[in-house]
């Protein structure tokens, strides 16, 4: 249950601070970037990088199509935390590239935590909403200069069978890819990779694989490409399951275009 979440709009940029269960669930891939203020409660973060536990006052910092998971280990009414996400910005080429390299958490810094205070008492006022976009619109590119300032403290690690078959997944994503050609390419048995690649990933092979896919879709047909060619591109053989899975995913329909 939702006990409060109050956001922030200024154009694509989006600011959220909540308390409760979260609405955004089954997104393990987005075409935004996200930098996350982990506030109450634990959790587990899964990601293509690695896994690891989350504490209170703990920045998560989340490059747009990366793959992962916020697994929340307490009470879900307890997760409290900011969300700021943001798509790239031409006018913040260079501080978005400096800054939202690869995930990577840490504890948040002075500055950092600074600057989400100041966008909730912003929420908690009494200000206008040009206002609340305006200041929304500043505060972004000050938190990137602070994230490339202070750089990543820790980056979680892979079980190594998982690591080459994320990057054989990558350089594959539009072939036929089933786990027995995977595990033949790694030289290990498919149950080995199937229970190594769930338990260090928190998801199965074949979901990675339609949900990676769906997000290149996604960002080619919000580019002006065709639905039907994009599908064939993107490794769906057969398009209506394409069209089901793109609309379940992302709730509109691939020709709807975004």
């Amino acid at each position: 249950m939702t006990e409060f979440s109050k956001e922030i709009q200024a154009d694509s940029i989006l600011f959220r601070y909540a308390k409760g269960v979260s609405s955004r669930r089954g997104r393990e891939f987005h075409p935004y970037h996200e930098i996350i203020l982990f506030l109450g409660e634990q959790a587990r973060l899964y990601s293509e990088s690695g896994h690891t536990d989350v504490l209170p006052n703990t920045l998560i910092v989340i490059p747009k199509e990366t793959y992962h998971q916020l697994n929340i280990l307490g009470a879900p009414q307890s997760y409290h935390r900011c969300v700021l996400h943001f798509p790239d910005l031409p006018a913040l080429a260079e501080l978005i590239a400096g800054s939202m390299t690869s995930l990577f958490v840490t504890p948040v810094g002075e500055e950092v935590a600074f600057l989400f205070q100041k966008l909730i008492r912003t929420l908690e006022g009494d200000a206008s909403e040009a206002t609340r976009a305006v200041l929304l619109q500043a505060a972004l590119p000050l938190l990137l200069s602070e994230i490339r300032r202070e750089g990543d403290s820790f980056r979680p690690r892979l079980h190594p069978i998982v690591e080459e078959s994320l990057s054989y997944i990558g350089s594959h994503l539009t072939e036929a890819l089933t786990v027995d050609r995977l595990a033949r390419r790694l030289n290990v048995s498919a149950s080995l990779l199937s229970h190594t690649f769930k338990q260090e990933m928190n998801i199965s092979i074949y979901q990675y694989i339609l949900k990676k896919r769906l997000t290149m879709a996604f960002q080619r047909i919000g580019a002006g490409a065709p639905a039907v060619t994009v599908a064939t591109e993107c490794g769906f053989s057969d398009y209506s399951n394409f069209y089901r899975q793109y609309k379940k995913a992302f709730g509109i329909s691939p020709s709807a275009g975004h």
